[in-house]
C-alpha cells in the first residue's frame, strides 16, 4: 500500500510591513554594496590585461559605452562576448570633469543583448580602486542623480523627439 503523500510546505506568509517591488511581491534583496548610477557623455574603453597590454602593445578596446558605474564596478557595453573571470583594465573619461578612472577589474558576467546580436553587456568588478577614484566616482554620482542633471536631460529628450 502506497504511503500518503507528505503535504507540501506553505509558502511563508506574507507581511504587509515588508518591502514589495509594487506589484504585491516581495522586492528582491539588493546585493550591492555600493550604489550605482547610470553614466551619459563618458567614453569607456575596456582591455584585456595581460603582459602585451602592460607594455602598451595589443591593446584592442572592447567597450562601446559605459552604461551605469559604482564604486563596485560597472556595465559596459561591448563589442563582442568576454569570458566571465577575464581580468580587464577599465577606462572611464568624463568630459565634463575633465578626469579619466583607471582600475583592473574582473568581468563578472557577460550576456548577449536581446536587442542586437551585435551588442553585448559585461559586468565589471573593480579590483584595487584607490581612494582618488573612489572620490571621482562619488563625485560623479553627485552629478548624475542631481535634480540639475535631470532636468537637463529631460529638456534635451524633449527637443530631441520633437525635432529641434
Amino acid at each position: 500500500m502506497a504511503e500518503p503523500l507528505a503535504e507540501s510546505p506553505r509558502p511563508p506568509e506574507h507581511r504587509k510591513d515588508a518591502p514589495s517591488d509594487g506589484v504585491g511581491k516581495p522586492a528582491r534583496q539588493e546585493l550591492r554594496r555600493h550604489l550605482r548610477f547610470r553614466i551619459d557623455d563618458a567614453s569607456a574603453k575596456l582591455y584585456i590585461k595581460g603582459f602585451l597590454t602592460s607594455i602598451g602593445l595589443g591593446k584592442v578596446n572592447k567597450a562601446r559605452a559605459a552604461i551605469n558605474l559604482s564604486e563596485g564596478g560597472t556595465l559596459l557595453l561591448t563589442f563582442e562576448r568576454i569570458a566571465p573571470g577575464t581580468k580587464v583594465v577599465v577606462r572611464i573619461d568624463m568630459e565634463r570633469f575633465e578626469d579619466v578612472i583607471d582600475v583592473d577589474g574582473v568581468v563578472k558576467w557577460c550576456e548577449q543583448s536581446g536587442k542586437s546580436d551585435k551588442d553585448w553587456y559585461a559586468g565589471i568588478e573593480f579590483s584595487g580602486l584607490d581612494g582618488g577614484d573612489s572620490k571621482k566616482i562619488a563625485r560623479m554620482r553627485e552629478w548624475f542623480t542631481s535634480p540639475e542633471y535631470k532636468t537637463r536631460t529631460a529638456t534635451r529628450r524633449r527637443m530631441k523627439a520633437s525635432g529641434s
